[in-house]
């Protein structure tokens, strides 16, 4: 009988050869070798897992830290997206939100979102009164009783009407006059004003019918 350590220990302490030697001492014994062996086991047993779910504890701790950390650069991004397109031009403010806090940094966005398409959609209707005031009063232009020629600021032409193609004996139509240059034009027909020292750009002249 392989006997256990620890109990070979026990039994050369405090047994005698004639001790050994009694069957039912012999039972006795072979049932504690088999209490100290099993003992053992479940002892190397329990150690063995115990180092495995030590080992998995650090992994799956690791594996938290590093979700956390990407977590944490995400709302990081985030934010700086958040600053990059909010208008701080008046506020002189920045967004400081919870790092920690993902829902709060989403929150917060979609109010910026919000905020930007409600002035978005205010300027796509600021716009659209716009070209709609340009046309009524380009309409009214085109439709006056008076020879009329706009220019802008390099002296082209943006907008004039048949009235005053039919005075200067035009051959081209109002449309097809828009983007050329007056330039030489003006100083070409500049003796039929009664100013022509003060022909130019964005001023009211009369000529001379």
């Amino acid at each position: 009988m392989n006997i256990n350590k620890l109990l070979k220990k026990q039994i050369e302490k405090y047994l005698d050869g004639d001790s050994l030697k009694l069957p039912q001492m012999q039972g006795f014994i072979n049932a504690i070798n088999n209490s100290y062996n099993s003992y053992e086991k479940d002892q190397a047993l329990s150690t063995h897992a115990f180092k495995i779910s030590e080992q998995d504890y650090a992994a799956i701790n690791d594996q938290l830290k590093e979700e956390i950390n990407i977590k944490r650069q995400g709302i990081k991004n985030l934010t700086e997206a958040i600053n990059n397109i909010e208008d701080n031009t008046e506020t002189n403010t920045s967004v400081d939100v919870n790092k920690d806090n993902m829902v709060g940094t989403f929150g917060y966005l979609n109010e910026q979102i919000n905020k930007r398409k409600k002035v978005e959609q205010e300027l796509k209707n600021s716009e659209y009164l716009l070209s709609a005031t340009a046309n009524r009063l380009s309409h009214l232009i085109t439709n006056l009783n008076t020879g009329i020629l706009l220019e802008d600021e390099s002296r082209n032409i943006v907008l004039t009407n048949h009235l005053f193609c039919d005075i200067f004996c035009i051959p081209a139509l109002p449309e097809e006059m828009k983007g050329m240059s007056c330039i030489n034009s003006a100083e070409q027909s500049k003796h039929l004003f009664a100013a022509p020292d003060q022909l130019g750009a964005s001023q009211i002249v009369a000529p001379i019918l």
